[in-house]
């Protein structure tokens, strides 16, 4: 019977209007409360509709909340891994639709977005922050591309990648060691976009985070070459970087390669690490590549004698 709304109306804000619809979930039992929320979720997204303002942000996550949160009436049976990861990817999807022309708005969208979905548990995280991760970062590019209207754009930021970095301890407290190693990483090159002083000051707390994941907790070989290999190509990609903080991070990426524990993975890296000293650039170089001739060819010329 609740469907028939949905289905009437056609429109998710009107039936954020009805102010004894939701309530009337109470009365389902939880098998039918989680079949209806997915199908107003999947109703949203087949429409293409967006909600743009945080309040109704709150009152839609309210609406689907069997989807985000443990209920007090759920079987104690533990549920399908299947259907349960499909039900939270549409959550992460879900996500993308909560979006405001109005910068400020969306930043408040984010917020009530993080606040629902943090109550979700370890387990669904891994599912619905990241797409939270790819909002804010795509926020972060909309306050620089309007840096010459807003002269409190560097201050948003730099608020915007504090709600990263939040999220991203989030996923390291649950464990989720890959998904953060990477999504730290894509989030240091959003920082070094920005080109401001404070933003680079994250940048490399997110890189050093990156590097503190790969040593404590990436132990397979094969994980680890992979990890210092997305470290390596990320930084050779960072542009805004001072010197003072250029160097200490390309000689810990040159100190990681050299010590991987098969020979030929440490020959990879380190001739990986040959791209940071000569096409690397810095705040100081201007933007010009390093071409340290000397380091790439003492690099290459090791890797080569250990092969």
């Amino acid at each position: 019977m609740l469907r028939v709304p949905v289905e009437h109306y056609q429109d998710i804000l009107t039936i954020l209007q009805l102010e004894h619809f939701t309530p009337l979930f109470g009365f389902l039992d939880h098998r039918v409360r989680k079949e209806l929320c997915v199908y107003i979720a999947e109703h949203v997204i087949q429409s293409d509709t967006y909600i743009d303002s945080h309040d109704q942000v709150d009152l839609f996550l309210t609406m689907i909340s069997c989807l985000i949160s443990d209920q007090p009436d759920q079987p104690k049976e533990p549920e399908d891994p299947e259907d349960f990861e499909l039900q939270q990817s549409l959550v992460g999807r879900v996500v993308h639709q909560m979006t405001s022309s109005v910068p400020d708005q969306q930043f408040l969208i984010l917020n009530m977005c993080k606040k629902h979905l943090l109550n979700g548990g370890d387990k669904r995280i891994q599912y619905t922050l990241p797409s939270l991760v790819f909002r804010a970062m795509e926020l972060c590019r909309v306050y620089f591309e309007l840096k010459e209207e807003d002269e409190k754009w560097e201050k948003k930021v730099c608020k915007i990648l504090q709600y990263i970095n939040s999220l991203l301890s989030a996923l390291v407290k649950a464990e989720y060691w890959d998904l953060a190693l990477r999504l730290f990483l894509q989030s240091a090159l959003i920082c070094d976009l920005m080109g401001i002083q404070t933003a680079e000051t994250i940048a490399y707390e997110f890189v050093s985070r990156a590097f503190a994941i790969y040593e404590e907790e990436v132990s397979d070989s094969k994980a680890q070459l992979v990890a210092i290999s997305l470290i390596i190509a990320t930084f050779e990609r960072t542009i805004n970087f001072s010197e003072e903080n250029h160097e200490p991070l390309r000689s810990q990426c040159l100190r990681a390669s050299s010590k991987l524990l098969k020979k030929p993975d440490q020959c990879r890296a380190v001739s990986l690490c040959a791209h940071i000293y000569w096409s690397g650039k810095n705040r100081e170089n201007e933007g010009s590549p390093m071409h340290e001739n000397e380091t790439c060819f003492r690099q290459h010329e090791e890797s080569g004698a250990d092969q």
